[in-house]
């Protein structure tokens, strides 16, 4: 019902797949790019690992292939290129930026937490979703808990408050808080050392 309307406006339809199942539909319906959620993205999440998921996809498309999920660094993206990605989504390090519409205290949780403070849950949306320990444990009398996904998204559950602290696994990247223009130049030396490195060692 969307791809045809987009793609005869000339549009791109990339939609989003947090599994293989509906990235196939989409195939199907014609996109001319995928986008890939995979697990420990931040906020609204997919379950499958990105190196299976990229690679998967990869055998029936040959089209653009964006990977969102854990990508912490420019070496991340690196690694997504050699898998058969095209570009990636870096969501969580943005969090920690002077420019970013957060407020000090998410910047400052997104900074201190690690990995294992990441946790999921479908309270929040009715899809499964990955936040920040610290801001869920003050939050679950009010979304109560959820052992299984709903598969609804529910808006009305998020008017309480206007800012959950979602956050993916690349949180463990994280060490600061800094303009955006440093994150970029940080994660293109980073690309750039990462490729050097893997051609340096090639026979």
């Amino acid at each position: 019902k969307v791809v045809g309307p987009v793609s005869r406006r000339g549009l791109p339809g990339r939609p989003l797949g947090g599994a293989l199942r509906p990235v196939q539909t989409g195939l199907a319906a014609g996109v001319d790019g995928l986008v890939l959620l995979t697990a420990g993205a931040g906020g609204q999440t997919g379950w499958l690992n990105p190196l299976a998921f990229v690679r998967a996809v990869r055998r029936e498309f040959a089209g653009p292939v964006v990977l969102a999920g854990g990508v912490t660094d420019g070496a991340t993206v690196f690694a997504a290129e050699v898998l058969g990605a095209d570009l990636c989504y870096m969501g969580t390090a943005f969090i920690a930026t002077t420019e970013s519409r957060a407020s000090d205290a998410y910047r400052n949780a997104v900074v201190a937490a690690g990995m294992d403070d990441v946790v999921q849950t479908t309270a929040a949306t009715g899809l499964p979703a990955n936040l920040l320990r610290s801001w869920w444990e003050r939050h679950t009398d009010h979304l109560g808990r959820s052992d299984g996904a709903s598969g609804t998204f529910t808006f009305s559950s998020l008017l309480g408050d206007r800012e959950p602290w979602a956050a993916g696994h690349s949180v463990a990247g994280v060490d600061r808080v800094r303009p955006v223009a440093a994150l970029v130049e940080s994660v293109r030396k980073e690309y750039q050392s990462a490729r050097a490195a893997a051609f340096g060692t090639m026979p």
